[in-house]
């Protein structure tokens, strides 16, 4: 457990953090870690360890110091693995751009994380870890597009209700995502004249180019994960690659505008700052402009605008936005409050297993506080130990219980090799003994059964002259 500590402070001032400020933060991890031990039945190795790897995510002492409660309460509210619900919200927390270094403001950010995720998560198919997976295929996406996390993780929900889960969930979302502000480019660029709307896309181009150094940058700076980065990276690139498809389509003449063909103009999907709508707007627009149309009508539709990849999710989020809608504004308040996961993590708490649990880290907890008291007592007894023993005394005494351990060890070898060498002798002097031991035994046995005969005589003469009185 020290040694586990010693290296989240090795690692957090290695990354650029002061030393006594990174001491200040790693004492009270210890403070809190033995505290949450008993609070939630989490051994404090597993909180340490915690700590440890959301320090090497990039976070900083305070950043974790602030995220740690949230995530044990998500632990026991969904009875998912710790090491699991760790991941998957610091990875959602990078995603949407909610790190940051005011510990008050990280408690407050990852709260609200594992709240959402954990609500859509238990009323909905899917699992707190499916929804993480599926996160990491859809977060950057979702939060570039100004999708809300209660949205995201709403939509994720009704998509794994329908069939769609994890990876394929994400997957499929992103997609929807990305081709409906595709097809708003698409509508934009039919309705200019081709320069100008080959001027637009590339000036679109280089922004997502921007993007892709900033986000460059963050990894660099230690700002924003590897493996979130890397995804930011991957979704920009994919959108500089529709842009550049679409100039060649507008300079050839054949840019494709669905939206106006449905009937959808741009202001029911962008409002007037120019951002897109909320999602359940989004998918209602587009409900009702093809829920009358026959079957291969609407595949071919929902295709069109969707791709293969988008297109289940498109129409489940589309012919179900009214179930989107209700769950998401639960979602959105599920932080409220004490917060969904705090109410029942403390209600999870209450099984005879949970208590069972609490009451075992209890008594480590203590076995932990004895052996910090005894340290420094055995260590001081150990340099004590090691002082006698180098001294010259302590050399002359070992050497005389050397000695006296060869003398024994070698008494010994010789009583061993004298059994092996005069075998019939040693069985003798065995017969012998046994004889005397079994003729004592007989000699007892005999003087009893006498002892015996005498004590009934005596009293059967008692009970004859009983009878002639």
């Amino acid at each position: 457990l020290q040694e586990a500590y010693v290296k989240t402070l090795n690692l957090a001032v290695t990354g650029g953090e002061k030393a006594a400020e990174a001491q200040k933060n790693v004492n009270q991890m210890q403070k809190d870690g033995a505290k949450y031990s008993v609070q939630y039945g989490k051994s404090q190795q597993a909180i340490a360890e915690g700590y440890q790897e959301l320090i090497k995510r990039g976070y900083t002492s305070a950043e974790a110091l602030g995220a740690m409660r949230s995530e044990l309460q998500a632990s026991v509210a969904s009875g998912d693995d710790f090491n699991d619900v760790l991941s998957v919200t610091s990875q959602v927390v990078d995603a949407y751009g909610m790190r940051t270094d005011n510990a008050a403001k990280m408690t407050k950010n990852t709260k609200e994380v594992v709240n959402q995720l954990a609500y859509a998560a238990d009323m909905t198919a899917t699992d707190f870890q499916s929804l993480g997976k599926g996160m990491e295929y859809v977060g950057d996406s979702a939060h570039s597009a100004g999708f809300k996390l209660s949205e995201t993780s709403a939509a994720m929900g009704i998509l794994s209700n329908h069939g769609l889960e994890a990876d394929k969930a994400g997957t499929g979302l992103r997609k929807v995502i990305n081709s409906t502000t595709g097809a708003l480019s698409d509508q934009e660029a039919a309705q200019k004249g081709s320069a100008a709307s080959i001027d637009s896309l590339n000036e679109k181009i280089a922004e997502h180019q921007k993007k892709i150094a900033d986000y460059q940058a963050a990894e660099k700076a230690g700002t924003k994960s590897s493996k979130s980065a890397t995804s930011a990276i991957k979704t920009q690139q994919e959108a500089i690659e529709k842009l550049n498809g679409k100039v060649q389509a507008v300079q050839s003449g054949g840019t494709k505008d669905m939206l106006s063909k449905l009937g959808i103009s741009r202001s029911q999907l962008v409002d007037s700052n120019g951002n897109l709508r909320d999602m359940t707007t989004i998918m209602e627009v587009i409900n009702e402009k093809t829920k009358h149309m026959g079957t291969a009508q609407k595949n071919s539709v929902f295709n069109s605008l969707f791709g293969t990849t988008g297109q289940q999710a498109g129409i489940i989020l589309a012919q179900n936005n009214q179930e989107l809608d209700e769950l998401n504004k639960k979602v959105e308040k599920s932080a409220d409050g004490q917060g969904y996961v705090a109410n029942l993590a403390k209600k999870n708490m209450t099984t005879v297993k949970a208590e069972l649990q609490q009451f075992s880290q209890a008594g480590q907890a203590a076995m932990i506080m004895i052996g910090k008291q005894m340290l420094p007592v055995i260590s001081e007894a150990a340099v004590k130990m090691a002082k006698a023993f180098n001294s010259k005394d302590g050399q002359e005494g070992l050497r005389k219980i050397a000695d006296g351990v060869a003398f024994v060890s070698d008494k010994i070898i010789k009583l061993v090799e004298f059994i092996g060498t005069h075998s019939g002798e040693v069985k003798a002097l065995g017969v012998a003994f046994a004889s005397i031991w079994a003729f004592k035994k007989i000699s007892d046995t005999v003087g009893w059964v006498k002892t015996a005969i005498g004590t009934y005589r005596e009293l059967n003469g008692v009970l004859k002259t009983t009878a002639a009185l």
